[in-house]
């Protein structure tokens, strides 16, 4: 027998409360509903198809918002029950590298790349764990920002003119091209980002710093530590 939309939603709302292993309690929350019946239909409203690598629609888009409104950003395996063809992984990938308001779209700051080459140096390729401390960026974006052609080219710059602490003092300096420097870390200039007692303590030599950042920028496999891209 077909599944009505309200049997969905008792579903949906009993696997919230109960987990996706206690089909006994499941079940007991959709009527005439057995325990099997309940999860190949769990498991039906997870199987993902012909869309698996398609991009997302416009309206998917809009759908996936609604729902993570309604569901919050966390029972992925729920918010996708609600999207056919799409599974939790994508759902969660897409509103984290996507759709999530908080995300930052503008240009990358001077100092946000002279905080990125800390953290780089402190945590290598691991770029997930960059994010707690580059609010607004995503994992995904933090890659592609050390990968990219003007990152490179502001810390050459920066290594190859021996630029230190001091020498980047307001915000007009700051253009595409300029070098990055670390003003604004707590410690060495004025104050304009905050950072932690980690992040502050890894940079003891900062002219001698730049330098060795942009030999290993010039030598280093642009693809190299790639993680996911993102749709």
């Amino acid at each position: 027998m077909l599944w009505a939309p309200d049997e969905d939603a008792l579903l949906r709302d009993a696997v919230r409360q109960h987990g996706v292993r206690r089909w006994e309690y499941v079940a007991s929350a959709v009527p005439n509903r057995s325990v099997a019946s309940c999860s190949a239909r769990w498991e039906e409203l997870q199987r993902r198809r012909s869309r698996s690598r398609q991009a997302w629609t416009e309206h998917e888009d809009k759908l996936l918002s609604a729902i993570v409104d309604t569901e919050g950003a966390g029972q992925w395996t729920i918010v996708a029950s609600f999207l056919p063809g799409r599974n939790a992984k994508q759902c969660r990938e897409r509103w984290h590298h996507q759709l999530n308001p908080s995300i930052k779209r503008e240009a990358w700051s001077t100092d946000e790349d002279a905080l990125l080459v800390t953290l780089q140096q402190n945590f290598g390729n691991a770029w997930s764990r960059m994010v707690p401390h580059l609010p607004g960026r995503t994992d995904n974006a933090i890659k592609n920002r050390w990968h990219s052609a003007s990152f490179r080219a502001r810390v050459q710059y920066a290594g190859s003119h021996d630029w230190g602490p001091g020498d980047l003092t307001s915000e007009s300096q700051a253009s595409a091209m300029a070098p990055v420097s670390p003003l604004g870390f707590d410690g060495y200039a004025t104050g304009r980002a905050t950072v932690s007692p980690l992040e502050s303590s890894v940079v003891d030599d900062l002219e001698g710093m730049w330098a060795d950042v942009a030999a290993c920028l010039i030598d280093e496999d642009p693809h190299e530590g790639d993680g996911h891209d993102g749709e």
